[in-house]
């Protein structure tokens, strides 16, 4: 039995490149560069002397010690290659030219379109100059995330330069126990610092960096979302047909992106494969009447490829496009010549590509799911389609979608459940709506944009584009409300993540090759992610923790014990899904919680100075205004102390709380400095503001949720 990668010669080069990048993801550290290329390189000589020498005598040993070696430097090659783009590392990186403690004026240019946000905007930039205390500019480089301030800046866009005054503070990181690490997703896009910009801090310059090509394509996009706009298209409906058709999501809402993905048609809204794809049907379909001759063939398939390519410069370059551009100008390339290409050497040629330009792409989830999706699809969906050959088109088509949607839910799911801890019960009846949907959404979509000029003909495709997506939208709606929509909370571990893609590719393997071996293979991968899962019961059951979480303007701390959670929080957060998402949900789906109930205190002082929490024996004084002296009780484990309220230190000698914590709803230099004086006290005190969120174990106390 041949090797399944024999003829995928490129993925064994592949592999060790990316372990390179990963590696350098994790450990990024400043190793020497020259030691990296000497050490591959002097291990790659003494192997090819051996060779000389004829040390060696067996011919397939050779193959796989000459294997070896590329890897080897290829591995060293990937980490070099991520670690040289990590902006910090870099002497002209803006940092190392200014006084980190102090405001400064930067050069920049915006490297995104703004984003509207509740008292700002947000978006990009990369710096471009420092300026000395002479106002001589300094050639720096680095980006910044900025927010600016809202009145006279919203016409500005992608591609402005600026002369801004700010003191950018490092991004911080992630504050919550198990919450999204919001630092790390930020450093591989190669942003470290942000900085907040008011009007009277800006100024505009008169010119434009070189970024022309990219800018226009912003443009053209900004232009074909304002044919939508003047269409009448309403807030829902246009933001699905912005995403959908030109990679805009900014418009739409949580409640909206929720709906999708409840119904497992958010791939819809991520433009991708599917897009690209109905695009190069019709483009190949519009140029079908030149003749065959070479000549014209290599035209058809240059438009082609010039067309996907600025399709994919305006959608924004994810790298969901960047691979579905890349696989079908290859397939464009192959029809030209007359020549067969192989799927599996395009998908991992168009990974080497990304790779090289942008390494850190390789941990952005989209490439993740994108190329995982696209694998199932390839490899599965034959299979599966094979065992059963329905007659009429119609069932033919709905068997077709139902093995589309099935081979890639089975490649993406695990990473699914891994990054976003929740699975949409009803995506086989979602997709057998939502992608037909979609190709009369993009059909429409391109004869709206190239119509509109001509009066009264463009309203044609506007209704069928508006009422498409209107229906779409109203079917996903209605999906989220039937029972058992979707199943939220599952948690997942690497290992058990990696645990189930084994088992996948055993059961593959089993059926590609009718080899026994492969069963208990999976056998194995099954017990182990079931003790695992046993194990991780074990310890729920037996769990007894107390969390303080670090919310700005906010006082939230939780109970957990066994598979009970309460939560103490305001109205507002509490019904604010997103902060919960953000700060609480994490740590609880890891506990396996699904849903906390919010705590009510056990007493509330009439002038609301303090409020009592008492869970068995356990006693949580939450102190929120100033106060010279508070009751006596007959104790306090924890005191909870908001908005810089006055601390009694009469009442503290006295009542002796275990630990006192500062929470967010302070201010930092405040914070600081009252933990200064209580530690002087001898009091034990957290500072939320300094160390982030905290778990407190209460294991040894026998403590339980009445």
């Amino acid at each position: 039995m041949s090797s399944p990668l024999k003829h995928i010669p490129l993925f064994k080069l592949l592999l060790p490149f990316a372990l390179g990048i990963v590696a350098a993801s994790y450990y990024p550290h400043r190793i020497s560069n020259q030691l990296l290329i000497a050490g591959s390189t002097a291990f790659s000589i003494l192997v090819l002397l051996l060779l000389y020498m004829k040390f060696f005598r067996f011919k397939a040993f050779l193959q796989h010690l000459l294997l070896a070696v590329v890897s080897i430097n290829l591995l060293v090659a990937g980490y070099l290659l991520a670690i040289l783009s990590i902006e910090q590392y870099k002497d002209s990186f803006f940092i190392n030219h200014t006084n980190q403690k102090s405001y400064a004026t930067y050069h920049i240019v915006l490297t995104d379109e703004l984003q509207e946000k509740a008292k700002s905007f947000k978006t990009e930039a990369r710096i471009l100059h420092a300026m000395s205390p002479g106002g001589q500019p300094i050639a720096v480089t680095g980006n910044l995330l900025l927010y600016l301030e809202k009145e006279g800046n919203a016409d500005l866009q992608y591609g402005d330069e600026l002369l801004i005054h700010v003191k950018p503070s490092a991004i911080e990181a992630t504050s919550n126990p198990d919450a999204f690490n919001y630092k790390r997703y930020l450093f591989h896009h190669h942003i470290y610092h942000q900085a907040y910009v008011a009007s009277n801090r800006i100024k505009r310059l008169d010119f434009q960096a070189d970024l022309s090509l990219r800018r226009n394509a912003f443009t053209l996009r900004r232009t074909l979302l304002g044919f939508l706009k003047e269409a009448g298209f309403t807030e829902d409906e246009f933001a699905v047909a912005g995403a959908l058709l030109l990679g805009q999501k900014d418009h739409l809402s949580s409640s909206l992106a929720r709906a999708y993905a409840g119904a497992g048609a958010m791939h819809v809204l991520a433009v991708s494969g599917l897009h690209v794809g109905i695009l190069f049907w019709l483009v190949n379909s519009l140029l079908k009447f030149l003749p065959k001759r070479t000549i014209w063939r290599i035209s058809k398939a240059i438009i082609t490829i010039l067309f996907i390519w600025f399709y994919a410069l305006v959608t924004g370059l994810s790298p969901s496009v960047i691979r579905a551009a890349t696989m079908f100008s290859a397939i464009a390339l192959g029809g030209a010549f007359r020549q067969q290409t192989n799927i599996y050497n395009t998908l991992v040629g168009s990974a080497f590509i990304i790779l090289t330009v942008e390494p850190f792409m390789i941990v952005q989830v989209g490439m993740q799911l994108s190329y995982l999706a696209v694998l199932g699809i390839v490899y599965l969906q034959p299979k599966l389609a094979s065992f059963w050959h329905p007659k009429g088109w119609l069932l033919r088509k709905a068997w077709e979608i139902t093995c589309v949607s099935v081979a890639a839910q089975i490649a993406t799911a695990p990473l699914g459940l891994l990054y976003f801890h929740q699975f949409p019960n009803y995506f086989l009846l979602s997709n057998l709506v939502v992608i037909p949907a979609a190709f009369l959404i993009v059909f429409a979509g391109v004869a709206t944009f190239i119509l509109h000029p001509i009066p009264f003909i463009h309203i044609i495709p506007e209704k069928i584009l508006y009422y498409t997506t209107l229906a779409l939208n109203k079917l996903v709606g209605t999906l989220n409300t039937l029972p058992n929509a979707i199943t939220t909370g599952i948690d997942l571990s690497n290992a058990q993540t990696w645990g189930i893609y084994t088992a996948i590719a055993c059961l593959a393997a089993y059926f590609a090759y009718k080899k026994a071996i492969w069963i208990p293979a999976t056998l194995a991968c099954c017990i182990f992610l079931m003790s695992y899962q046993v194990y991780e019961r074990h310890l729920h059951l037996r769990q007894s923790v107390l969390t303080f979480y670090k919310v700005r303007g906010e006082s939230v701390f939780s109970f957990i014990s066994g598979l009970e959670a309460k939560l103490m929080a305001s109205a507002d957060f509490a019904s604010d899904e997103d902060q919960l998402l953000f700060n609480v949900s994490h740590q609880m789906w890891k506990r396996g919680i699904e849903q906390p109930e919010v705590l009510q205190p056990c007493y509330v002082s009439q002038d609301s100075t303090y409020t009592l929490y008492a869970l068995d024996t356990l006693v949580i004084l939450h102190q929120m205004k100033s106060a010279n002296s508070l009751p006596i009780l007959p104790k306090v484990d924890w005191m909870v102390v908001s908005h810089e309220a006055f601390i009694s230190l009469e009442w503290l000698k006295k009542q002796v709380p275990r630990e006192i914590i500062i929470d967010g709803t302070w201010r930092n230099y405040k914070a600081m400095k009252t933990e200064e004086w209580l530690k002087s006290q001898h009091f034990l005190t957290t500072n939320l503001n300094r160390t982030g969120g905290i778990e407190r174990s209460l294991i040894s106390e026998g403590f339980t949720i009445p």
